[in-house]
C-alpha cells in the first residue's frame, strides 16, 4: 500500500514539474521565433530599399515560395533559390 500512496503523492508533483518545463520551453521557443522574425524583417527592408519590384511579380514569388516550402516540409536552400532565379 505504501507504493500506491507514494505514487498518488508524487503524481501531482510530476504534473506540475512537467507543466513548468513545457511552459518554459514554449516561452523560449517564442522568443527565438520573435528574434528570427526581427532579423527577417530587417533583411526584407534592406532588400526592398535597393530594389524596384513589380507587385505582380512579388505576388507570384510569394505563391511560389509557399508552394516550395509546403512541398519540402519547410526546408529552403539558398542554392535552390539561386538555381531557380538563374533558370536552372
Amino acid at each position: 500500500m505504501q507504493a500506491a500512496e507514494a505514487a498518488c503523492i508524487r503524481a501531482p508533483e510530476l504534473t506540475v514539474t512537467l507543466r513548468m518545463t513545457v511552459r518554459d520551453s514554449a516561452t523560449h521557443t517564442c522568443r527565438l521565433i520573435f528574434k528570427l522574425a526581427v532579423e527577417v524583417d530587417m533583411l526584407m527592408h534592406v532588400l526592398a530599399s535597393g530594389m524596384e519590384i513589380d507587385p505582380a511579380v512579388l505576388d507570384k514569388l510569394r505563391g511560389r515560395c509557399v508552394q516550395e516550402l509546403m512541398s519540402t516540409n519547410g526546408g529552403s536552400y539558398f542554392k535552390d533559390a539561386v538555381n531557380y532565379q538563374n533558370g536552372l
